[in-house]
């Protein structure tokens, strides 16, 4: 488990670089940044950028698995993988390797 994990179920928040979140928040940034980095390239404007955190993060696109469903469903070794692409993501966001394109994408990023 990643210490912010662990900060949002042990203390209900998390301390992110622009402010902290609460624990919810942070729960449904993981489970929106897993389903972006699933979504159809063909139905996707952000295909090179879905392609490049899934290279970064070492694993195939759609970490491997060709047919959608939901987060709980997939086998264990997949949601490990889908788990490591969402933090690949989250680094490279913070590192501003890449730049998100959603609202959320600024709490990521180095303070002002």
């Amino acid at each position: 488990m990643d210490k912010r994990t662990w900060q949002a179920m042990t203390t209900g928040s998390v301390d992110l670089p622009q402010r902290q979140v609460h624990a919810g928040t942070w729960f449904r940034l993981i489970r929106t940044i897993i389903d972006e980095m699933g979504i159809s390239l063909s139905e996707c404007t952000a295909n090179r950028l879905i392609r490049r955190i899934w290279k970064d993060a070492g694993h195939p696109v759609w970490a491997g698995y060709r047919r959608w469903q939901t987060f709980e469903d997939y086998p264990l070794d997949v949601q490990g993988r889908l788990l490591e692409g969402a933090a690949t993501a989250i680094h490279l966001l913070e590192s501003g390797t890449i730049a998100g394109l959603g609202k959320d994408a600024a709490l990521f990023l180095p303070p002002i």
